[in-house]
């Protein structure tokens, strides 16, 4: 029975430093974004708005792609920065050494520390503007979305073919073991996992944020169980994530009702 180990190990590795970092910064960006919960239709219009990125990735040109998506990303690198160090000068750093790297010097080692370090921060920087429910509505849209552009238009896996073949840290390759290969997943997935544990740690206490991070890293090994074993190479992994998560509320709720 082929295993691999890598994916479910940086996924929860991730979670866990969001979940213990978040609160040494919360204070912060609550401050400088004086975050607004973001409404029923504000979630819908960020699925809407994701839906169309795929299918945008998945028809533009490449460099069209290559030029939208490094200044994107270099944006948000300073911005991120400058949340935990607001001093503009420190903050540039971020965004300069990615573009000096990526143009010069990229490999996959590269590709994975900027794409972990981006979505961790994304997650925590988000999170202010999520509630319990709307994390929820949030998490099903995506999933659905997820699904639909997977096994429907197929656009979810031409648009992650482009961004690999870009190299762009939009995603992470990382060698199975101890099974041979790779995986590759999209910082979406990744995201979604945090932001899902970070709202859980919030609302049901952060020993179940740590095991919902746990239980959707144990839901990654299962699923790569499958794909190595029978062989199926395309799969939405944010169903794999949805079902961590509930299983995890299921948990809080069976030990609330037992105290």
């Amino acid at each position: 029975m082929r295993l691999d180990l890598s994916l479910p190990i940086t996924v929860f590795a991730a979670t866990t430093i969001a979940i213990a970092a978040y609160p040494l910064c919360e204070s912060r960006m609550k401050a400088l974004y004086k975050h607004e919960r973001l409404k029923t239709r504000d979630i819908i219009l960020l699925i809407v708005a994701f839906s169309t990125v795929i299918t945008v990735t998945a028809l533009a040109p490449q460099l069209a792609l290559l030029v939208f998506f490094v200044a994107i990303y270099s944006v948000g690198l300073f911005l991120f920065a400058y949340t935990v160090w607001p001093r503009w000068y420190v903050a540039v750093l971020f965004p300069a050494t990615f573009i000096l790297l990526y143009f010069n010097h990229w490999t996959i080692v590269e590709l994975d520390i900027f794409s972990l370090t981006f979505v961790v921060f994304l997650a925590m920087a988000l999170n202010g503007f999520f509630t319990w429910k709307t994390s929820a509505l949030f998490a099903g849209l995506l999933t659905m979305v997820d699904v639909i552009h997977v096994f429907g238009t197929k656009l979810m896996i031409s648009s992650a073919m482009k961004i690999v073949a870009l190299k762009l840290p939009l995603a992470i390759i990382l060698p199975t073991f101890p099974s041979e290969g790779q995986i590759i997943i999209g910082l979406g997935d990744i995201f979604l996992a945090i932001l899902l544990s970070l709202q859980t740690s919030q609302r049901l206490g952060r020993n179940l944020g740590s095991i919902c991070a746990l239980s959707i890293s144990l839901m990654f090994l299962v699923l790569e169980a499958v794909q190595l074993n029978f062989k199926l190479q395309f799969f939405p992994a944010t169903v794999i994530v949805v079902v961590g998560w509930l299983a995890t509320v299921c948990l809080g709720k069976a030990l609330s009702i037992r105290h």
